[in-house]
């Protein structure tokens, strides 16, 4: 019953257009063809995917994969809320996709990072389930870059920025998507800024997101982690922020440079003119299916993804 409550409040806030190009529009990109990845390419693409964002994943993927016009190696993550059948739609939809096994990756954290003790211990506790995005998608890639992307981006133009730039050639950990009118750090982390300054002098940025750039494998720093985690107490209320979190850290300690916020959106836009992606998180995700969507649905994006020639063999 509580459930049913919270749907129907959650429907009357967003609105039918909304529930329409959810429910009815949001399924037919699994009507598209194939997008073929390239398990050899250096420009790596890892995004989580859980059974809330499974279809929205289709609809990032596909839309980066048009615009981003360029090779890439897709790397899937999932939680334990993905079915087999689910896994094999998305292998059926982007074959060369590499969708990283726990046990294998399991090994793999043993051998590289097995010294980290408390890590491992949240690793393997399942708890902090964005840790993974972290920790995993480390990992798994197998470049100097990697490229996050998370299931409720959608894109609109071609994401030169997340594939070159003076950026890239800067020692820093990445360059990622802002909010444009943060002022302070309230409701982004998962653990006291005052107290992560006081012990390791660090002051966690403002501005400052996850859900969409690119970052640089040399530089995440395995010890400061570690120590983080043994020192600073996590928020439970606010786990899911645990990913943003120690990225933050390591952005705070190594720099990090911004995507443009005109142009890598994540606050609501009057139209999206000149927007090349938009991360719809938490509580305007309504948006991504009565804006994004529906903006390449009326734009014929269906039709203009199945006539690209020989795009399931192209790249």
């Amino acid at each position: 019953m509580v459930k049913i409550i919270n749907y129907l409040k959650e429907f009357k806030r967003q609105g039918i257009e909304a529930q329409y190009y959810r429910f009815y529009i949001r399924p037919k990109i699994l009507k598209t063809v194939p997008a073929r990845c390239s398990p050899d390419s250096e420009n790596e693409v890892h995004i989580q995917i859980c059974k809330r964002d499974y279809l929205n994943a289709f609809w990032s993927i596909k839309t980066f994969f048009l615009y981003a016009n360029k090779k890439f190696r897709l790397v899937v993550h999932t939680d334990n809320s993905i079915s087999n059948d689910q896994i094999a739609i998305l292998n059926y939809h982007f074959p060369g996709m590499y969708y990283v096994q726990k046990e294998e990756i399991k090994e793999s954290l043993y051998n590289k990072l097995g010294k980290y003790k408390t890590l491992i211990k949240l690793w393997n506790g399942g708890y902090f389930f964005t840790l993974s995005r972290v920790v995993d998608t480390w990992l798994a890639n197998k470049s100097e870059f990697i490229i996050m992307i998370e299931p409720d981006v959608i894109f609109f133009n071609e994401p030169v920025d997340l594939f070159n730039g003076t950026d890239r050639k800067r020692n820093i950990l990445g360059k990622v998507n802002v909010l444009r009118d943060k002022k302070i750090t309230k409701g982004m982390y998962c653990m006291d800024d005052k107290k992560i300054k006081k012990i390791f002098g660090i002051i966690l940025p403002v501005k400052f997101g996850s859900g969409l750039g690119w970052l640089k494998k040399s530089i995440f720093d395995w010890e400061l982690i570690e120590s983080v985690l043994n020192k600073i107490e996590i928020d439970y209320e606010n786990k899911f922020l645990l990913d943003q979190t120690l990225l933050a850290i390591l952005a705070a300690k190594y720099g990090y440079a911004e995507l443009p916020v005109d142009k890598y959106v994540i606050e609501p836009v009057k139209n999206l003119n000149g927007v090349i992606a938009r991360h719809y998180y938490g509580k305007t995700r309504f948006l991504l299916y009565k804006e994004g969507i529906k903006h390449h649905f009326n734009n014929n994006f269906l039709l203009n993804f199945n006539s690209q020639k020989n795009i399931e063999t192209e790249l």
